[in-house]
């Protein structure tokens, strides 16, 4: 047959038993159904069904359990199987795509077997899900290889509301470790990870290293609300009557303070000797008040305002060693003082001041440039 073939009228059907071949361009100005609903296209609505019945509920209503299957004519690097979508209704120059690349360059293939890549042709693309997200296995932020933890962000993060480590069902402890350093110690926080109750901070035991030292630096008992340096114990035993001292703040070594130390609010006053060389004896560069009750000030290096008594003899040449001494002299040889003493020379002079009385035991030598003068009202009685 050649030309064209017209059939009008009302009822008028064309009905094809055999195979039908047309070279040409089909117009059908109104439905076009295959085997009822295998396929159904519904030009009122422009909506297409496969397998929808004769009313799809969008431009394309598939319906069936073998779902869409999109596939490539390659497997080249850069092509995949792929849909893309687009907002614009022109040029098409936006466009976001959605692939699936087996095994080449667009996945990270020394890891991975295969993925799905979301791109776009703007600079910045973002993906939003409007519900949950459940990672059955890892997640990466920044990188594109395998994670290495259930989830790996390399770069900043920012949490709003707060960050919460692990869930109370059990034991087991929640840390938190900050793995900045190679040459240097790493470190480690978290609570139950020494102890019941405790929350530590541990160093690594080596440089670079995520073994950690077993003794924290800081611990805080969350039971008692005390805390601890170098060790995890806030208590003791008093050495001199065995009674055990509990302590807010317990510290495992020393203690230095470049400022003050206050106790109650006030200006905590400590003994400010400083230790001799051998160990043993304390000295101070200043002047030392004794029984003072006042803010007075001492007027000499050593002033007492109340009695001196030297206790006890320790014997020399039978000479007792625990006497008052003036540079260096003793000023008495037996136990109470009931034997003075005086060097028997004078190698200094001296002037004896007006209405001053003083005496000594003789024989004195004066040694020879040697003057001693006595003022007008003073004495001097040598015995």
């Amino acid at each position: 047959m050649t030309g064209n073939l017209t059939i009008t009228g009302a009822g008028s059907n064309l009905s094809v038993s055999g195979n039908a071949s047309i070279t040409g361009t089909t117009s059908l100005t109104n439905d076009l159904a295959v085997d009822t609903d295998t396929l159904f296209v519904d030009v009122s609505t422009d909506r297409v069904g496969i397998n929808a019945g004769v009313n799809p509920i969008s431009n394309l209503d598939v319906v069936g359990d073998l779902g869409i299957f999109v596939r490539t004519s390659s497997n080249a690097p850069t092509t995949g199987a792929r849909i893309k979508f687009s907002d614009q209704t022109s040029d098409y120059s936006q466009l976001g795509t959605l692939r699936y690349n087996h095994s080449d360059g667009q996945s990270p293939n020394s890891e991975y077997n295969e993925g799905f890549t979301m791109e776009g042709t703007e600079a910045e693309l973002f993906f939003r899900v409007v519900g949950d997200v459940i990672a059955s296995r890892k997640m990466g932020v920044g990188i594109n290889r395998e994670p290495d933890f259930t989830l790996e962000v390399n770069g900043d993060a920012l949490f709003q509301t707060g960050v919460t480590i692990d869930t109370d069902n059990d034991n087991s402890g929640a840390p938190l470790i900050f793995r900045g350093s190679s040459s240097y110690r790493n470190f480690r926080i978290g609570n139950q990870l020494v102890g019941n109750h405790l929350f530590t901070i541990q160093a690594s035991t080596n440089n670079g290293g995520t073994t950690w030292n077993g003794t924290p630096a800081i611990t805080v008992a969350g039971d008692t609300n005390r805390v601890a340096i170098n060790t995890t114990s806030t208590s003791g035993i008093d050495p001199s009557n065995n009674q055990n001292r509990n302590y807010n703040l317990n510290i495992q070594g020393d203690v230095n303070f470049n400022g003050t130390l206050y106790q109650n609010n006030a200006e905590f006053v400590t003994s400010r000797w400083t230790e001799a060389p051998n160990g043993n004896d304390i000295y101070r560069p200043s002047k030392v008040g004794i029984n003072f009750t006042s803010a007075a000030n001492p007027g000499y290096e050593l002033e007492v305002k109340g009695s001196i008594n030297i206790e006890g003899s320790s014997f020399t040449n039978n000479v007792n060693e625990f006497t008052l001494r003036a540079n260096g002299d003793r000023q008495w040889i037996d136990t109470y003082g009931v034997m003075k003493a005086n060097r028997n020379t004078i190698a200094e002079n001296v002037t004896i001041p007006t209405n001053t009385n003083c005496g000594s035991f003789g024989p004195l030598e004066i040694t020879n440039g040697i003057t001693i003068t006595i003022s007008n009202g003073a004495a001097w009685s040598i015995l």
